[in-house]
């Protein structure tokens, strides 16, 4: 959740250009890409740089590059500086493209910079990672990881540079880039970090999956007294029991995550229990979770790859009881607030199919295979700048409160009786338009590429539309999705 014991400050106004050196990378999805003074909302821009939307790795936005074009050839590009000094070592992932209409060509590539500043901002070294060539398939988003380092002596700071680099003979062609990680390795590992809340070591199986349970220890949210008790977390009969036990002046709250992250998906949780009769101020937590390897307060990004599941009425007794919310929740468009009838359906599922480019959330009357235009009590979808990232967000699940303890002095109780993980469906070449259905209108799509000469008809991958295109289409068609 939001509230953790490190201040949290979430800028409602984006930065127009960086004030001092990240942690972590920000806008790492190139979201709010539009360039005004030289900048990409968290970036420097430097060159032939245009963001574009439609075609993003994730989100809406990437940024298109194409090389430098004052006569001699050189880079184009965006840049950021990272906390460094001497000794470190960073890894980095960056998804780039390049289009089937306009690809790279010649002795041109998409590359990452690595540039180690001293004190005075003067570059004492650098390391460049060739990410892309005029060989690499175009019309396809490649991953990428490399690593810079060990940074020299007398480093201060880290720049990283994202650009397309030419030769004197400024070769045509654009590279995207999108979805950037840069990471200062250190030990612990990045994903040791995920476990330093959960010291007890305490796990327990629900719903087919390994859960670790969060303490003992005094952390956020609320903050609160975090215990792994089984009269705190417990598997009864196929029941998850969370609780919030004790008294006035001695509360214990509960907080399990899974053991592994699983990227996107739908993600399904039913509860089943009377959640309107805990106390106002009491927290149902359901969402997605990562612990960055660090806190940067000025980076406005979601930094914890967050997304929420949440039943309280936030200590407003006349407050609709559900919210469905992408971090930072103050930001305008982040936050879907919603009723839910828990006298009248005590079993409800909560859902968020979690999508490169959107989040699809439903809520409904029943369990996991109970959904339907029926039983729906309530749909919303997110497509805004804070989509969580595929790095490692975990789910998780919490029960805590805010203040001084539950506002009715009583123990409180959450009973989920299934989470259910249903994983993207593979790729279906012949699925034109996307629906999820092979019928008469991809056999149309298809026909209209291919009489336009548009390179999404071209099935072969050969460059020429011609009878071979047609006969892989009509092969991925009848193999069906």
């Amino acid at each position: 959740m939001v509230r953790r014991l490190a201040p949290i400050l979430f800028l409602l106004a984006l930065p127009s250009t960086l004030h001092a050196q990240e942690c972590l990378v920000a806008n790492p999805s190139f979201e709010f890409a539009s360039v005004s003074n030289g900048t990409v909302a968290g970036w420097t821009a430097f060159g032939n740089v245009q963001p574009r939307s439609g075609q993003a790795a994730h989100g809406r936005f990437d940024v298109l590059v194409a090389g430098d074009s004052t006569g001699s050839g050189g880079l184009s590009g965006v840049w950021q500086e990272h906390e460094a000094s001497s000794g470190y070592v960073f890894s980095g992932v960056v998804h780039v493209a390049h289009e089937d209409a306009n690809p790279l060509t010649g002795n041109a590539s998409a590359i990452a910079r690595v540039e180690w500043r001293n004190n005075a901002g003067q570059q004492i070294g650098s390391e460049d990672v060739t990410l892309l060539t005029p060989a690499d398939a175009s019309g396809t988003v490649h991953r990428r990881e490399f690593f810079a380092g060990p940074a020299p002596a007398g480093t201060a700071a880290a720049r990283l540079v994202l650009g397309t680099q030419t030769s004197p003979a400024l070769e045509p062609g654009r590279a995207a880039f999108d979805l950037v990680e840069f990471i200062r390795l250190t030990l612990p590992s990045y994903d040791d970090t995920q476990w330093d809340d959960f010291p007890g070591g305490r796990t327990l199986d629900f719903a087919g999956h390994s859960w670790r349970v969060k303490g003992p220890l005094f952390a956020g949210p609320g903050p609160n007294w975090f215990s792994d008790s089984t009269a705190n977390a417990s598997v009864i009969g196929d029941d998850l029991h969370l609780a919030i036990t004790g008294s006035p002046g001695d509360w214990s709250s509960v907080e399990i995550t899974l053991e592994e992250p699983l990227g996107y998906g739908d993600y399904v949780f039913t509860t089943n229990s009377r959640l309107d009769l805990n106390a106002d101020n009491v927290v149902l937590g359901l969402f997605l979770w990562q612990y960055p390897p660090c806190y940067d307060e000025a980076n406005a990004w979601n930094q914890h790859n967050e997304f929420d599941v949440e039943i309280s009425r936030w200590g407003d007794p006349t407050a609709n009881l559900a919210q469905f919310v992408a971090q930072p929740y103050n930001f305008p468009g982040n936050l879907d607030r919603f009723a839910i009838d828990y006298a009248r359906h005590q079993r409800v599922s909560y859902a968020f199919n979690w999508l490169p480019d959107r989040v699809e959330c439903r809520a409904w009357a029943g369990g996991t295979d109970d959904e339907s235009p029926t039983t729906t009590l309530h749909t919303w979808t997110y497509a805004g700048p804070h989509l969580p990232r595929p790095e490692q967000p975990r789910v998780h699940i919490n029960l805590w409160y805010f203040g001084d303890g539950p506002w009715d002095g009583q123990p409180q109780l959450a009973l989920i009786d299934d989470f259910v993980f249903r994983a993207p469906a593979p790729h279906c070449p012949a699925d034109l338009n996307a629906d999820g259905v092979l019928d008469n209108a991809d056999i149309g799509a298809f026909v209209g590429a291919f009489l336009s000469q548009d390179p999404s008809a071209d099935f072969t991958g050969d460059g020429v539309l011609d009878n071979g295109d047609i006969g892989a289409f009509v092969e991925a068609f009848l193999a069906g999705c």
